[in-house]
């Protein structure tokens, strides 16, 4: 299928496609740094340190849903089709047949139809590509846009759950040293609230954010650290128990050598009967000082729209407030749809429960 711009806009097409390529092939300048899911719904693909790629499943990094009516809890499932030997105390395995992912790139969402609860879960992957606007395309973060519709006769309150593990699956993760702490971030009448995760490595250590928005009607909650190689179980009953996490206050200990520590942030509202609501999440990565492979001299990256920047990789801090920036974005580019009407011939389907099969479907209206 050949793609063609709109004639009088080859110009603008072309500088589109180059820099989402070279977002894909991560040859945009530093800061870029890629974390990708798949369409499974997995983090599979992980390049922090530059040049080196990680193909890595780590099974701690999930997203989980917790239904609740009448103050009960009716339904839990992590929003995987996975079944792993490890985080036993979780319930896995989400039927996918329930479950569909769009790719239509930059663009792509998943969509969980929850089986028997009449409930369905759209989630927006959002990490900008914008047209003559180089700096907010290449902000190292990606946002998760949870939308909620309820099917049913009464309200449903309704949590996400994000965990991550601190790393990326590789040895380093059990070499000691690493830690995690909350946060919150309150700018320009925004705010949101997470967990800093900080991979304190010899050669270019890095921070991990996950975060969620804080708005009227939506709380957000969060464990600092648990075992990801463990049953699990402290986390899926303290999510159990009322839909929140506990918040504890503090910073982690220092994890020992061979141990392994991940941590959850949970965003929760009441969706009224017939009605939908939204929720925001947040991931965002810092790696300020750099070696390359020789290591011969140290490099530092500054960005533009991080004032708080310093080498010590505070910036975390400032990139957990990035949903607002990435929504702002994601108004530019809509007000650039033009820019995309020639990429938006087919889309692709796969089902979670076919992985091998795909197919070509024109692209639903509101893509523009």
């Amino acid at each position: 299928m050949g793609l063609h711009p709109p004639k009088g806009r080859e110009q603008s097409s072309l500088e589109l496609a180059t820099i989402a390529m070279a977002k894909f092939c991560n040859a945009i300048p530093e800061p870029w740094h890629s974390r990708k899911r798949c369409f499974g719904g997995q983090f599979c693909r992980w390049e922090l340190n530059p040049g080196i790629y990680n193909y890595e499943t780590v099974l701690a990094n999930q997203f989980t849903v917790c239904l609740r009516c009448k103050g009960q809890r009716i339904y839990q499932q992590v929003l995987s089709v996975e079944r792993p030997s490890t985080l036993q105390g979780w319930n896995w395995g989400y039927c996918g047949h329930y479950a569909f992912y769009h790719a239509l790139y930059p663009r792509a969402w998943m969509v969980y139809e929850l089986p028997g609860q009449k409930v369905v879960l759209t989630c927006r992957q959002v990490s900008p590509v914008i047209p003559h606007d180089y700096k907010d395309s290449s902000l190292p973060v990606g946002v998760f846009i949870w939308e909620v519709e309820n099917g049913r006769d009464e309200d449903v309150e309704v949590s996400i759950m994000f965990s991550l593990q601190n790393g990326m699956g590789t040895k380093e993760d059990r070499s000691g040293g690493h830690w995690n702490e909350p946060f919150a971030l309150e700018k320009d009448g925004e705010r949101v609230a997470g967990v800093l995760l900080h991979h304190c490595t010899s050669v270019n250590p890095f921070t991990l954010a996950i975060s969620a928005r804080e708005k009227a009607g939506t709380g957000v909650t969060h464990l600092t650290a648990f075992n990801p190689t463990g049953l699990g179980r402290e986390v899926w009953q303290d999510l159990l128990q009322d839909g929140r996490l506990d918040s504890p206050t503090g910073q982690s200990s220092l994890t020992e050598k061979g141990e392994v520590t991940a941590a959850a942030v949970c965003a929760s509202c009441r969706v009224p009967a017939r009605g939908h609501r939204t929720l925001e999440l947040a991931l965002a990565w810092d790696m300020p000082c750099v070696h390359f492979g020789s290591k011969e001299k140290l490099h530092f990256r500054v960005l533009e729209h991080t004032p708080a920047w310093n080498v010590c990789g505070v910036s975390s801090l400032e990139w957990g407030h990035t949903p607002r920036l990435l929504l702002e974005s994601e108004q530019k580019r809509f007000a650039h749809s033009h820019w995309y009407g020639w990429c938006t011939t087919g889309m692709v389907v796969h089902s979670m429960a076919q992985p091998g099969s795909a197919n070509l479907i024109q692209p639903p209206s509101f893509l523009g």
